[in-house]
């Protein structure tokens, strides 16, 4: 406990501030994690490098970059999405019946999308 000390005006001198007391947190702002913080910051310095540096040497062999980070930014940033989502959420659940109209737009929006689309196209040549 952090005890003030404050000088009161009709005797004039120190005297133990009893009222005060420290700032109080926010209600429902909790602290924040460190760790996920850290592991975010790595998660997206390795999407940044894997998407932006080269993925290998002009001899065909990987980088470094691309070894550390390629495959394993992405798992991690979507990994840290979802725990994201349940620091937010809060655990807190929704009964399955409050999803149907999400459930039905996502429905639609699939069915209609574009008819263009070719699951059989052939595979370009830099990807053999």
């Amino acid at each position: 406990m952090t005890l003030f000390v404050t000088l009161h005006p009709v005797h004039a001198k120190p005297v133990a501030d009893t009222h005060s007391q420290p700032a109080a947190r926010t209600p429902g702002k909790r602290p924040r994690l460190e760790g996920v913080d850290a592991a975010r910051g790595v998660a997206l310095l390795g999407m940044i490098a894997v998407h932006s540096l080269y993925q290998s040497t002009a001899s065909g062999r990987s980088t470094w970059s691309f070894t550390l980070f390629g495959g394993r930014a992405a798992a991690a940033f979507a990994v840290l999405a979802g725990v994201g989502i349940a620091f937010m959420t809060g655990r807190r659940r929704t009964p399955l019946s409050a999803g149907q109209a999400t459930v039905a737009m996502l429905t639609v929006r699939c069915s209609s999308a574009r008819s263009d689309w070719h699951w059989d196209t052939p595979t370009p040549r830099w990807a053999r």
